[in-house]
């Protein structure tokens, strides 16, 4: 199983989190996974 599914089915909620920086790569790849998330009726915007 990839890393990334791994994640996704072994998740939980974080009440704490660190002081420490996202990258910015990091940061713009985790908004690009959203814009592919599903939404209600198909209606996600395709920008940024």
């Amino acid at each position: 199983m990839s890393e990334l599914m791994e994640t996704i089915l072994h998740r939980r909620s974080i009440r704490r989190f660190d002081e420490r920086q996202v990258e910015e790569k990091a940061l713009h790849q985790i908004l690009e996974a959203g814009l592919y998330a599903p939404s209600a009726g198909g209606r996600q915007q395709r920008k940024i």
